[in-house]
């Protein structure tokens, strides 16, 4: 949100994946996202469901992931990224719009950049 802040701010962002820098790059950019105009955080995921996804909040053994999953949790839940579940990335594509990803039958995009 510093250094890079220009480099993300009011473009269409693709996060890929659930691990712990997946989710660090989720909470910087959605808090972006609700700070200026134009910015927008798509999320996919392979899983079906992102029930195991979070941690175990509270009760986690590690604190502090169970904080970042409960984080992520929390902006999603406030509607600053649009999440895809059950998507396995077959193909990406530049356009003359952006990146595009295809899983199946199912196109994403366009996106400014993708973090995985």
């Amino acid at each position: 949100l510093a250094v890079d802040r220009a480099r993300y701010a009011g473009r269409r962002m693709l996060v890929v994946g659930s691990g712990h820098s997946a989710f660090n790059a989720l909470i910087d950019l959605a808090t972006l996202a609700s700070q200026v105009p134009g910015t927008t955080v798509d999320w996919v995921v392979r899983r079906a469901d992102l029930g195991g996804a979070f941690g175990g909040g509270t009760k986690d053994q590690l604190a502090a992931r169970g904080q970042l999953g409960d984080t992520v949790r929390d902006l999603a839940a406030r509607g600053l990224m649009r999440i895809h579940t059950g998507f396995a990335i077959e193909r990406i594509e530049r356009t003359g719009a952006g990146l595009t990803v295809t899983s199946g039958d199912r196109v994403l995009g366009p996106f400014d950049e993708i973090i995985g």
